[in-house]
């Protein structure tokens, strides 16, 4: 009997939950923390007609005010590691032991978040964190399926578990009755996969969560551990088109089409233009005249360097029919692409003399923006 009258006061406070409460109080405790600890994996299902895909993903982060944070990410691809004490920021891949420390330095106020894509913190805190702030838009879908506990650690939270649809996709979230965040994520919607259509299955899985807690310092430092060796460069996996503003330009030696060796690191003490191009791209035929009338300009303050992958004759015949003097380095393996992670082009660098990046431009500029640019780092010696 009761059994029966608590099934039945369960049921009766069930009722009086309103969905679309609980997802506003959920964005607003999102919205207003101070500084967050969590623990959680990920994981993701891809179905489809002849694969069925499936990745695993381990994340820690911790983040508080004055832009200190600490992120490591872990995957059968790969193992990363960001740590920021709001001055320095250290990069690392544990499983190849390199690092790299650089000062943080402010993207270009013209360079839109699509061009620069996600570094690996907004990437993870756009997963763990961001998207619960926003959910609270679709609360006109919204409906209660249950309350039950979600074991924690050692602890079992009580949670509400609502349903939230958007345009292409189905989430489930336990949410925690008392400080109303997420501890666990189901995610279900269908996908484009190449001609066909699948389904994708996400999950998130809450291990660990502190909110608003006086996180240490020495949490946001990172010590290298023994036989990791420091990097010139390092550009994480998914982190190809970023901003490489900060970092040390890494040295080459390629060869011109005249057969000459040129090492990037002989020409210390000069300011060089560094542009990644090739004969077959528009973008990069329309940037020739200003970079051509821009060496001009610069001449004896500014070494212009053009490296290209394509075949010598590829590169000869072009220039034949349009005249251009910069000089153009052979990266026929590109092994100097990759290192600056170069997945779209033209991309262009402009180094200061002591060898280090001071912007970095992914698309074609106009002339007054190159311009600018290069008067800046030049100036500024």
């Amino acid at each position: 009997m009761r059994l029966t009258a608590f099934i039945l006061f369960a049921s009766i406070a069930s009722a009086d939950v309103q969905p679309a409460e609980v997802l506003e109080k959920m964005a607003q405790t999102y919205k207003s923390l101070k500084s967050i600890q969590i623990s959680a994996h990920r994981r993701d299902e891809i179905i489809g007609p002849g694969m069925n895909t499936l990745v695993e993903t381990e994340y820690d982060f911790a983040e508080k005010g004055g832009g200190k944070y600490r992120v490591n990410v872990k995957s059968s691809d790969a193992a990363v590691l960001v740590v920021s004490d709001g001055s320095d920021t250290w990069k690392a891949l544990p499983r190849s032991k390199q690092w790299l420390k650089q000062t943080a330095a402010a993207s270009a106020p013209d360079d839109d978040e699509e061009e620069r894509g996600q570094d690996t913190r907004s990437a993870a805190k756009s997963f763990l964190l961001a998207r619960y702030t926003v959910m609270k838009n679709a609360a006109a879908s919204a409906e209660l399926l249950k309350e039950e506990a979600y074991k924690l650690g050692k602890s079992k939270v009580p949670c509400y578990v609502i349903r939230v649809r958007t345009a292409d996709s189905q989430h489930d979230l336990w949410i925690d009755k008392e400080r109303y965040l997420v501890l666990q994520h189901l995610q279900s919607g269908r996908t484009k996969l190449n001609e066909s259509r699948g389904e994708v299955k996400i999950s998130l899985k809450v291990k660990q969560l502190d909110v608003n807690a006086d996180l240490p310092e020495a949490l946001f430092r990172l010590e290298p551990e023994k036989g990791w060796k420091e990097a010139e460069m390092l550009v994480l996996p998914g982190e190809e088109r970023l901003q490489l503003t900060g970092q040390r330009a890494a040295n080459f030696t390629l060869k011109t089409l005249d057969g000459d060796q040129v090492a990037l690191d002989a020409l210390n003490g000069k300011v060089v233009v560094l542009d990644f191009w090739a004969s077959w791209c528009g973008p990069c035929r329309r940037e020739m005249p200003a970079l051509q009338k821009l060496k001009s300009e610069f001449a004896g303050k500014v070494a212009f360097l053009g490296i290209n992958d394509e075949e010598p004759s590829t590169i000869k015949s072009f220039l034949k029919k349009n005249p251009f003097d910069m000089t153009v380095l052979l990266d026929g393996n590109r092994a100097v692409h990759r290192r600056y992670g170069i997945r779209a082009i033209p991309t262009l660098f402009i180094i200061d003399g002591s060898g280090v990046i001071r912007e970095h431009f992914i698309g074609s500029k106009s002339e007054s923006s190159l311009r600018s640019a290069i008067e800046g780092v030049v100036n500024a010696k």
